[in-house]
């Protein structure tokens, strides 16, 4: 049962691995890269955002607007008067609220039963009976004459009947705190009156005045209006205003303007109101070159942006196809013939990433009514050639120039703009050295681009302020922009994508670097021998077309892990000086040898170098075995009689790897042991030097070193050639002077029939002093 769930769990295990190849292996990874890539664009240039840029009111038209097609725009202005015109005819909503009459006269009655208390209370004058009025009711600002006659009329239900006619009738007819002209001059046009009652709702227009009643001339109506109202017996004066008092003090206005109602009616009768309309027809002139666009001119031009935004099926199709093809294209072209840098995602992810970068900016500037002059297609041909390649850079800036082209409304003389833009961009930037010379290629595509939009003018024969116009925008903003832009984007792109560009290294190559002048001070011998490789390896790399500024930089550090114990490495002593081995068993001295690999990687993470150098000094000495040491170790073995004899094994005395996985490390590596070896050389005539570069080179390729990097064997046989030519330079300008005899004995009368004997002695004292021949 065990052996069956563990068979179960094994197989459940290389499920999950099969499964975890497919979705997320190279290919998969490079398909979904491309349709999230080709989303993005569709999804920037959606038809609901394709438009014709159209300039806007007050600008200067570059060129002759004429109609396509016969349409009709809205006058706006027109339009807002006549529904200015509408809405102050429509009938102001005011409301009368006859609701409150039960609850004001309950008021009243509430009020005469508090009097009638106070009257009844006989242990209260007259004098105490109005000072507890005025401290029970002091809402009722009643005359302490008019109170007196109040509280001494006998008959006090008379007073509160005409009190509760008066404020019957007041409310009636309608009490407001309105200002009177205003409201009298809205009822001479009419107004909408909305009656609430208690039995439901009803509705009047008024449009003469009726016996309204405002609470600002209510002292006056007393004379006026209500003494048809009052009883005989109340005809005296001070019992009349003491009723009018009262009721003034208990009104409320219940006739108020109804802002809500009143916006509704307005929005409601303005809906009905139909735009004023322009009709357009087709061929019909809106503005002409160089003109400048007046309101109705900007009116139509608005229409037309309004009708290019709108949906188009046959439009759509027909932009996607553009884009689709040229997308296609770009691939094609990628895999063809750029296939080492596709390889890795992350490289079409960055041409992915500079292509919708470039698209949706374009788009921005477009739809924001932006100088589409604006738009740095220069900054982009920078970073494609500089974190890539010059050919990748020009394909893909050709295209993207005429995908932007259709992208702003067809506008083909964008097209020629951006491709001499960036073109110039990218044969400057070939001759770049440092960051500071991204300059120049700013001053190169405002030269460029300026050259483009003079010409473009004469043709056109614009007038001269637009040619200034443009000239500002398209040549020396965009110049600035350029730089700032490529400047900005490689210092985040190179950490982001960790691509080691030219830039990058052509500060390493700098002599006075501190890490290479700390390798100067600590291990001088290792210094020089770096340089030499360098030299060495770069003449190579540039024979068989690999990275030859990668190949001398990587050179120049690829032994800095000897600073931790230079004294271990044979350069690094003079000739009077033992070596350190001599006293050390042999697998100690292979652990201090092997060790500078590791110390050369940490050391050049602490110093942040590229990931393509720490790589290279990674796989600088693969997985070859120190032969010395393992034949020293062979030996020994060979002789100890007590014990029985175990062979030691290869892995204990090789490199940890891996072995070169690209041109420059393989490069590097060859280079390292040519020159360790070519320093054994008593006499180094020519035909020895080609015999031992050929030789190291056949033995790293049968034991299998260069299989993992792409050299082929005419690669190999280039190598050597440049190896030799370097070296016989070198040797040649040596003075030969007067030697020991005993030195002049080796390798003087040697023909090549023992060729094979003295490499092999030459590979044997490589070892011994280990880092002649390995230089690790």
């Amino acid at each position: 049962m065990r052996r069956k769930d563990k068979a179960g769990i094994q197989q459940e295990a290389k499920y999950r691995t099969l499964l975890k190849s497919v979705l997320f292996g190279e290919k998969t990874g490079r398909t979904l890269l491309i349709l999230c890539i080709l989303s993005i664009l569709t999804f920037l240039i959606c038809p609901n955002l394709i438009s014709i840029r159209y300039p806007g009111e007050g600008e200067i038209s570059s060129g002759l607007i004429k109609a396509p097609y016969d349409f009709a725009c809205e006058d706006k202005i027109l339009t807002e008067l006549k529904r200015k015109e509408v809405a102050s005819k429509v009938n102001p909503v005011y409301v009368l609220d006859l609701q409150v009459i039960p609850t004001t006269l309950q008021k009243v009655k509430g009020l005469f039963e508090k009097i009638k208390k106070i009257r009844e209370d006989k242990t209260l004058n007259l004098e105490k009976g109005i000072s507890k009025f005025k401290e029970e009711i002091p809402h009722i600002k009643i005359s302490d004459e008019n109170l007196n006659a109040l509280i001494s009329y006998s008959r006090l239900y008379e007073i509160e009947e005409e009190v509760m006619a008066l404020v019957k009738t007041w409310l009636s007819y309608g009490t407001t705190d309105i200002s009177k002209e205003r409201l009298l001059a809205e009822i001479n046009k009419g107004i909408r009156v909305i009656i609430s009652a208690p039995t439901g709702k009803s509705e009047k227009l008024v449009e003469t005045p009726t016996n309204l009643f405002f609470l600002e001339e209510l002292p006056r109506t007393c004379d006026l209006y209500h003494t048809a109202f009052l009883s005989d017996k109340l005809r005296e004066v001070p019992l009349r205003e003491v009723a009018f008092e009262i009721a003034k003090n208990l009104v409320v206005p219940n006739l108020r303007f109804d802002k809500k109602e009143t916006s509704k009616a307005i929005k409601e009768a303005v809906k009905d109101v139909s735009p004023v309309l322009i009709k357009v027809s087709k061929g019909e002139k809106i503005v002409g070159e160089g003109e400048k666009v007046d309101k109705y001119a900007a009116m139509k031009l608005s229409e037309l942006t309004r009708h290019s935004s709108t949906t188009n099926i046959t439009r759509s199709f027909g932009f996607a196809l553009i884009l689709y093809v040229i997308m296609i294209l770009v691939f094609i072209y990628l895999y063809k013939y750029q296939t080492k840098l596709v390889v890795k995602n992350k490289n079409l992810a960055l041409v992915g990433l500079i292509i919708i970068t470039a698209i949706g900016l374009a788009k921005i500037i477009s739809v924001t009514n932006l100088p589409l002059y604006l738009i740095p297609m220069g900054a982009f041909a920078i970073l494609l050639a500089v974190l890539l390649n010059e050919g990748i850079a020009i394909f893909v800036t050709v295209l993207l120039s005429i995908l932007t082209g259709v992208l702003i409304g067809e506008r083909m003389e964008f097209v020629l703009l951006f491709i001499s833009g960036g073109l110039a961009a990218i044969y400057t930037t070939t001759q770049s050295r440092i960051r500071g010379d991204l300059i120049r290629c700013g001053i190169a595509v405002g030269i460029a681009q300026g050259i483009i939009i003079i010409g473009y003018s004469l043709f056109r024969q614009d007038n001269f302020l637009l040619l200034q116009t443009n000239l500002l925008w398209g040549s020396l903003t965009n110049g600035v922009m350029t730089t700032i832009i490529a400047m900005g984007g490689l210092l985040y792109l190179e950490r982001i994508f960790n691509i080691t560009t030219n830039f990058t290294l052509f500060e390493l190559s700098d002599l006075n670097a501190p890490l290479l002048k700390n390798l100067l001070l600590k291990a001088p011998g290792t210094y020089h021998h770096s340089l030499l490789v360098g030299n060495i390896g770069e003449s190579a790399a540039e024979a068989v077309g690999a990275n030859s500024l990668l190949t001398r930089v990587s050179a120049y550090y690829h032994d800095i892990g000897k600073m931790i114990r230079p004294e271990y490495f044979i350069e690094n002593q003079s000739e009077s000086e033992r070596s350190r081995h001599e006293t050390l068993r042999s697998t100690l001295s292979v652990s201090i040898l092997r060790s500078h690999i590791k110390d050369g990687v940490e050391i050049a993470k602490r110093n942040r170098l590229p990931q393509a150098i720490i790589e290279i000094i990674q796989q600088h000495h693969g997985e070859s075995v120190m032969a010395f040491f393992y034949q020293q170790a062979k030996e020994k073995a060979k002789g100890n009689e007590t014990n029985e004899t175990i062979e030691p094994s290869k892995a204990e005395f090789s490199y940890p790897g891996p072995k070169p996985q690209t041109k420059e490390a393989a490069i590097i590596m060859l280079a390292d042991s040519v020159e360790a070896a070519s320093r054994t050389l008593v006499k180094p005539t020519p035909t020895r030097i080609e015999k031992l570069v050929k030789k190291i080179i056949d033995d790293d390729f049968i034991t299998g070193e260069l299989d993992e990097c792409d050299l082929t064997l005419k690669d190999l046989n280039k190598i050597a050639q440049s190896f030799t030519k370097i070296l016989i330079t070198l040797f040649h300008a040596r003075v030969e002077y007067p030697e020991k005899e005993q030195e002049r004995t080796i390798f003087q009368d040697a023909d090549d029939s023992d060729i094979a004997t003295r490499q092999a002695s030459i590979k044997q004292e490589e070892t011994q002093n280990q880092p002649a021949q390995t230089n690790n």
